[in-house]
């Protein structure tokens, strides 16, 4: 009889692997549904590029000016190098503690990757120039702040690169890309303009605008064999699962598949014959 019992353990054992199988397969669900909304890859780079062509300009605004002691009867003029190039900004007279909020800008062209700036009050006693922040100009809308203070000025100028003119050009290999997807601002707190523009054999090319462009994001969907899509955004190559969710349907299957045959495959096991084992106990 002990053969007997042994069977009938084994029996209750298939019973409980039979009712741990669909709460399991529900679990490894959840969990494939949470990998679909939140996982993403990122892929080889190099497969898309990209490049925004164009004039590089630096756009210097004096925001404002304030006297921070008592100046002489007239106006006072602040040159602001950039590269090769000065520009020349007038501060009206005023008293002790008045201030101009003058927003005045002025764009200059400049060549390279970075430039270096310098401020001077032209009329002030102290005939100095003072060095300003390194400009990048490979980081379109990059702002940077500075104040120059010399008797008896304060002054707070903001310094942005922009692109001017600008083209785009997007190079692509091993994927399908019909168009890409450019959405730029002229100015910080401009509208956002859209521009679809059509790729062919490897290569887009075109024209965005006549005017600068503050601000920009470039983004497509190139595809793999027609099956497998990408997202590309800024450089950046990757796929999400939740724009292919056959991948993680096929994953679940793969998972879940083995496991049901398995429980299938013992229950269809057969006994022995309990003659046979009452045979043996004899």
């Amino acid at each position: 009889m002990g053969k007997y019992r042994r069977y009938a353990r084994r029996k209750r054992g298939r019973r409980k692997l039979r009712k741990l199988l669909l709460p399991t397969s529900l679990v490894i669900a959840l969990l494939y549904i949470v990998m679909t909304l939140t996982v993403a890859f990122s892929l080889q780079e190099g497969l898309v590029r990209y490049d925004l062509i164009g004039d590089r300009i630096v756009n210097v605004t004096l925001f404002r000016a304030t006297y921070i002691a008592p100046p002489e009867d007239r106006n006072y003029t602040v040159l602001v190098t950039v590269g090769n190039e000065t520009l020349r900004f007038t501060i009206p007279k005023g008293s002790e503690w008045k201030t101009f909020y003058l927003r005045e800008s002025r764009l200059i062209k400049v060549h390279g990757e970075v430039v270096n700036t310098s401020f001077r009050v032209v009329e002030s006693p102290v005939n100095t120039s003072y060095p300003g922040p390194f400009i990048n100009l490979t980081r379109i809308g990059r702002s940077e702040d500075y104040i120059l203070t010399q008797y008896p000025l304060e002054v707070y100028f903001v310094l942005s690169t922009q692109l001017c003119n600008a083209s785009v050009k997007a190079e692509y290999g091993g994927v399908d890309m019909g168009s890409i997807r450019v959405e730029y601002r002229e100015w910080e707190d401009g509208p956002v303009n859209v521009a679809e523009v059509s790729c062919r054999e490897g290569s887009c090319l075109s024209k965005l605008t006549n005017g600068c462009i503050y601000s920009y994001r470039v983004s497509a969907e190139p595809t793999i064999a027609g099956i497998l899509k990408l997202r590309f955004e800024n450089g950046r190559l990757y796929v999400r699962l939740l724009d292919n969710p056959w991948i993680t349907a096929v994953l679940y299957v793969v998972t879940v598949l083995p496991l049901w045959v398995y429980v299938r495959k013992r229950e269809r096991t057969p006994p022995a014959h309990p003659l046979r084992l009452f045979r043996d106990v004899k």
